[in-house]
């Protein structure tokens, strides 16, 4: 058998998958760590004392050593200048061949006696970019690699967005050949976390998101309705429908998050693709608010089952690497 790793680094946590030469998870490390904690510090120490502490936990789990692994390939926010190697965005489009010819690798001593292969990320187009372009540009690191396993494990039959929620949602314009055309990313996470623990709205919505077992489609989408008066009266109207209105906070909570991925849906009418139909991953249940949200304003949305989710980044790796 043949081992592989493969690290997954964002902004805030680390991610190391030991996987086999099918790309079957065989152990995986996470830590608390990523891109930011290295600009907070001004150095990337602690971020590769961590890549090379998750890799020991993973050869002392499965009772191997380093010499045992025939691979190493990162992506994600690793690969900007606070993250572990800078590697410039390619520009869109870009197929998986693209991506294969654009990898770099380099070595780290204190973190591993192999080299670390990186996956650089994307951008929508080159050039100067100004007031003029602004708004049609976008960059994505790791979301394209998420992209590229999507593609292969789904094989959609015709263009496609495949949307990926988060603290940055990600819309990402794919077609039926795999070829990602650009993305475009919006805060709604960040907007979300920010207005229900850090503002008046807080006690309108109990300080909590919505759960699986209380989401409410019916006021998401009244919620995203009220939009029309603008987000931030909207998003009051929540603190209303609580104080005046004497609505539980969980029904509140729905109606505050339509307000916020309403801000998604006003991204994707400016994102210039031509096809309406939408693959949502993530989890409930946000995924679901996303489907019902893109469905009744018009757009095919389909929801990306969670077991093909847990294991596009990881496929779209070993693809872009030739390991599969």
């Amino acid at each position: 058998m043949k081992h592989y790793l493969i690290i997954d680094g964002g902004t805030t946590n680390l991610r190391v998958t030991l996987v086999d030469q099918n790309g079957v998870s065989l152990a995986a490390e996470k830590r608390s760590i990523g891109a930011a904690a290295s600009a907070a510090a001004g150095n990337n120490l602690a971020l590769r004392a961590a890549v090379g502490d998750c890799m020991n936990a993973l050869y002392q789990a499965k009772e191997i050593s380093a010499s045992d692994i025939s691979g190493c390939i990162a992506y994600g926010m690793i690969t900007c200048a606070s993250g572990l190697l800078e590697v410039p965005h390619l520009c869109a489009p870009a197929r998986l061949e693209d991506f294969r010819a654009g990898l770099v690798s380099a070595s780290f001593d204190d973190i591993a006696p192999f080299p670390i292969t990186f996956i650089p990320g994307l951008k929508n187009f080159s050039g100067e970019v100004g007031l003029h372009n602004v708004m049609q540009m976008d960059m994505m690191r790791g979301e394209e690699t998420e992209a590229i396993g999507f593609a292969q494990l789904m094989k959609p039959q015709q263009d496609c967005v495949l949307v990926l929620p988060g603290s940055h949602n990600k819309l990402i314009s794919i077609d039926q050949n795999g070829c990602l055309h650009g993305c475009m990313t919006t805060i709604s996470g960040e907007l979300l976390s920010v207005l229900t623990h850090h503002t008046i709205l807080t006690e309108a919505v109990g300080g909590s998101f919505v759960q699986p077992d209380t989401y409410d489609r019916e006021m998401m989408l009244a919620g995203a309705k009220a939009c029309r008066a603008g987000i931030s009266r909207a998003a009051f109207s929540s603190r209303i429908l609580r104080t005046l209105g004497g609505l539980p906070q969980e029904k509140v909570a729905s109606f505050l998050l339509g307000t916020v991925l309403t801000a998604d849906l006003d991204a994707l009418k400016a994102f210039d693709v031509s096809c309406s139909s939408l693959y949502i991953a993530g989890k409930e249940p946000l995924q679901q608010a996303l489907c019902d949200l893109f469905n009744a304003n018009g757009y095919q949305a389909i929801p990306v089952d969670a077991a093909v989710t847990a294991r596009i980044g990881i496929t779209g790796a070993m693809l872009i690497a030739g390991w599969l």
